[in-house]
């Protein structure tokens, strides 16, 4: 909770620009010590605010924390309308490898939905931060979301 506190202290002050890429690790001690933290403690390290949210917002400012909600509604929004198209398309009659790949790509969208919902409820308490090696696994579930969205949105889609 503290180190929340401490977040929601540098957005107010860089609520506009943020505070830069991963540098809150150094800048907590600076201007927002912790008091929680004995001084003596070696190991001070707090990489992150341990909110995905309240992370976006100190490295990239409010309209950064905005564009990131955004893109995480867009993608619910985009699974779940490719579900839905999926099941209306389902009753139609066609070939076996043309139901094959949409049987595919059903099953992935919901694996999809199920891993942004997870990396959502990861995010409440935790994060990983936007540069982050790990963070390629987000930008790769969106872009699995993006090109399956945009391949059932065809009129040639079975």
């Amino acid at each position: 909770v503290e180190i929340w506190s401490r977040a929601i202290y540098a957005i107010q002050d860089f609520a506009f620009t943020g505070m830069g890429m991963n540098t809150f690790r150094h800048i907590v001690h600076v201007l927002y010590p912790l008091y929680t933290v004995s001084p003596d403690v070696p190991v001070k390290d707090i990489g992150h605010a341990h909110n995905e949210f309240l992370q976006s917002a100190l490295d990239l400012g409010i309209p950064g924390m905005i564009a990131f909600i955004g893109l995480n509604i867009l993608a619910f929004w985009m699974l779940f309308s490719i579900i839905k198209i999926l099941q209306r398309k389902s009753h139609r009659p066609i070939s076996s490898q043309s139901f094959l790949t949409r049987e595919f790509y059903f099953a992935i969208s919901l694996g999809l939905i199920g891993g942004l919902f997870a990396h959502f409820l990861f995010g409440i308490t935790d994060a990983i931060a936007l540069g982050a090696k790990p963070g390629v696994l987000f930008w790769i579930l969106l872009s699995l979301t993006t090109s399956i969205f945009m391949k059932t949105q065809k009129k040639d889609f079975p």
